[in-house]
């Protein structure tokens, strides 16, 4: 007489896989799960590691198909599988996939063309590390891609003004230079201050960011250094805003980093407007998300260049995911884009040529 066949039960091993792979695909989407304060994605460890979604997102998809293979390999050759055993591959293959396939159109190059004769400005943004990044690098993006404003973050006055020396003395134009600090020091060599750089023939006037004690919606709040100029010398005068929101660090942070991305909203409702900065933040998280919802468009996305990472710092340096960006509200649109590693940063600079559409 044949001995009845085990049928398996959903034992701590099948509960612990099902409860990780709702815990990835939780992850993934977590930009789009409601949790108290805004998004899933807002709170630690989901904002640090949305940063590396799309990485995360082929992993998943790699999993899941080995874990679906297996299971169908148990199937075929009868050996019992239970409904937990052939839920945790398929939850972690779908939503992998998703996540993967929504990524995709970064990688598409849907920038406009530039028509002849049409205002154009190149925008690029370098965080120099605390100032620390190879001058001699710097002057030859300008120089090479024709740069028209730099947003330097971390980059503070006086290296600011050994910038625009280097970039005179190289015969690539006249040049003004701005800093802030937000209330810091913007001598001092830390990751405070924020510079910009501008051609002297756009004829760039400083306009105040409000700080964290200004009642202004239209605030910087308590963001590192937050430079605005309205270039009188251009077509439509865009007002050009150099930014560099704090980093999502540590679970303290996390609110910190969230009210400075929410503040740049203001400008984004705004027609005419680039900024340009290490936002600390990519195109997964929600509030850079509702920034592009809000009007503000990311030039590397459009152009094709949505998955070229731009920090190359820390223990997940490898991840390196893309939190420089270079957005614009119409009628600026990209024509093109890119990212140039810069010697001396743990960042690579991002620039983005872009052509104003309207009359």
């Amino acid at each position: 007489m044949p001995r009845p066949r085990h049928r398996p039960g959903n034992g701590p091993r099948e509960i612990g896989c099902l409860a990780v792979a709702v815990g990835v695909a939780l992850l993934l989407w977590s930009a789009y799960v409601p949790w108290p304060g805004g998004r899933l994605d807002v709170q630690p460890p989901a904002a640090q590691l949305q940063a590396m979604r799309p990485t995360i997102a082929g992993l998943a998809v790699v999993v899941g198909l080995i874990g679906a293979s297996l299971t169908v390999w148990r199937l075929l050759t009868g050996i019992p599988a239970t409904r937990t055993r052939l839920a945790a591959p398929a939850i972690v293959l779908v939503a992998g996939l998703g996540a993967f396939v929504e990524t995709l159109p970064r990688t598409f190059d849907r920038g406009v063309d530039a028509p002849a004769g049409a205002a154009t400005l190149t925008v690029a943004t370098v965080n120099t590390l605390a100032g620390r990044a190879d001058v001699d690098g710097i002057v030859t993006l300008v120089r090479d891609r024709r740069v028209d404003v730099v947003a330097l973050p971390e980059t503070h006055r006086p290296r600011a003004a050994e910038i625009v020396r280097a970039l005179e003395r190289a015969g690539v134009g006249g040049w003004s230079a701005f800093t802030d600090a937000a209330g810091g020091s913007v001598d001092a060599a830390s990751p405070t201050p924020t510079s910009l750089l501008v051609r002297e023939r756009l004829r760039a006037t400083p306009e105040r960011a409000p700080g964290s004690n200004d009642a202004s919606p239209d605030g910087a709040r308590g963001a590192f250094g937050h430079v605005r100029v309205r270039l009188d010398g251009a077509p439509g005068r865009p007002l050009v805003a150099a930014v560099h929101p704090r980093p999502p660090l540590v679970r303290r942070s996390t609110g910190p980093w969230r009210d400075d991305l929410e503040a740049l909203e203001p400008l984004c409702r705004r027609a005419d407007t680039i900024i340009a900065g290490d936002l600390n933040a990519t195109v997964d998280h929600s509030p850079l998300r509702e920034l592009l919802g809000a009007g503000c468009e990311s030039a590397a996305a459009r152009t094709g260049h949505g998955m070229q990472a731009t920090w190359t710092g820390g223990p997940l340096g490898v991840v390196r995911p893309q939190i420089d960006h270079v957005l614009s509200t119409a009628p600026w649109r990209a024509v093109d884009a890119g990212v140039v590693g810069i010697t001396g940063s743990d960042h690579r600079a991002v620039w983005a040529r872009l052509v104003r559409t309207g009359g």
